[in-house]
């Protein structure tokens, strides 16, 4: 699957439960989520993830690992909150 945001290869299949990660396009489709269904698939997430990707994780709690892919040239300012909101629900889902 490409997407204009991933440039770079990515490893779409964890080689621990040889399943593919979770990825969703936001309401805004400039943005991709990538979210770990168990601890081996946040694990790759977490080895994989590029060091501009936001992390979103409920503090103190188990809870998915969820990863939003910025496009290139934005920062953590440019995010608008509807998409903070989406990347926060499915943390708690």
């Amino acid at each position: 699957v490409a997407h204009e945001a991933w440039p770079r290869a990515w490893p779409w299949r964890c080689q621990a439960a040889k399943q593919m990660v979770f990825y969703f396009t936001c309401s805004d489709p400039r943005y991709v989520i990538y979210m770990g269904r168990d601890k081996h698939e946040n694990e790759h997430l977490i080895a994989y993830g590029w060091p501009e990707d936001l992390w979103f994780h409920v503090d103190s709690h188990s809870s998915a690992h969820v990863y939003l892919r910025l496009p290139k040239g934005e920062t953590i300012d440019d995010v608008p909150d509807e998409i903070v909101q989406e990347c926060s629900q499915l943390c708690k889902a």
